[in-house]
């Protein structure tokens, strides 16, 4: 998965894999828009991997996991956290890693 997530580029970052998340990725997929997931919910990630969606395994606010994920390449970022202080807090630690 790391060396898969290496090569994307203007590529979206979804961080939270629940519902929104879910939705979210099935419609990039459709779409063959370029994606990758963080997740840290063991659950999700098996959905993940059934659907064949590249993800980052770890806590989306952590900057180690966001530059795994290739923030500093990225299109976008999406976060559809479960709280709204996560959501803001990733969304700053994205802002500041890739204004």
């Amino acid at each position: 998965m790391q060396k898969k997530g290496e090569k994307l580029n203007n590529h979206f970052i979804v961080c939270g894999y629940g519902s929104t998340g879910e939705e979210i990725c099935l419609e990039f997929s459709n779409r063959k828009i370029p994606f990758v997931v963080i997740e840290k919910d063991a659950e999700a990630i098996k959905k993940l991997q059934t659907k064949g969606f590249l993800y980052v395994e770890g806590n989306a606010e952590e900057n180690e996991i966001l530059l795994a994920a290739g923030i500093k390449r990225a299109k976008a970022l999406l976060t559809v956290l479960s709280s709204d202080a996560g959501n803001v807090f990733v969304t700053l630690s994205a802002k500041a890693l890739n204004p």
